[in-house]
């Protein structure tokens, strides 16, 4: 019963956040209609498909690791074209290239400032490099959908 008491005044007071969103939670909502958690050739599993995007979906803490996902899928779907017969069973699946995508959330534990500055950092690299980009920046506690989300869209 204290255990609980304390859980409940950590909550309170903001300490322990209520819910921190899981990866599938958050793949599910943001990637609705879409193809989630495709197997790519090399075994590497991209969290969703859409028409145009191959996408990562990841904390904002977690920029430079999503961004070297995000085109590594995205890469993997211009293979898979260029090469049908030697990828047959993905090409069923993923018949042209898709740019690469990022969904960044802003994990619970974390202030929605630390959040913003992390997604200012992996504009600033995708600038810089130009890279073909598209980055969703999401508050799961606010947008109900992708749609919702702020997106940012490079050449």
């Amino acid at each position: 019963m204290n255990t609980l008491l304390i859980i409940a005044l950590l909550i309170l007071f903001g300490l322990v956040p209520a819910h921190a969103f899981s990866d599938a939670e958050l793949i599910e909502r943001y990637c609705a209609g879409m193809n989630t958690q495709f197997n790519n050739p090399d075994h590497t599993r991209t969290d969703c498909i859409s028409g145009t995007h191959a996408i990562e979906v990841d904390f904002s803490k977690d920029f430079k690791t999503a961004l070297g996902q995000a085109l590594h899928y995205a890469l993997w779907t211009k293979d898979i074209a260029e090469n049908p017969d030697t990828w047959a069973r993905w090409y069923r699946q993923v018949p042209t290239p898709r740019k690469a995508g990022i969904i960044f959330t802003c994990s619970e534990d974390r202030r929605l400032e630390t959040c913003a500055d992390q997604v200012v950092r992996m504009k600033r690299i995708v600038e810089e490099y130009h890279l073909p980009l598209t980055i969703w920046d999401c508050n799961p506690k606010e947008d109900m959908a992708l749609g919702d989300c702020l997106k940012i869209d490079y050449p």
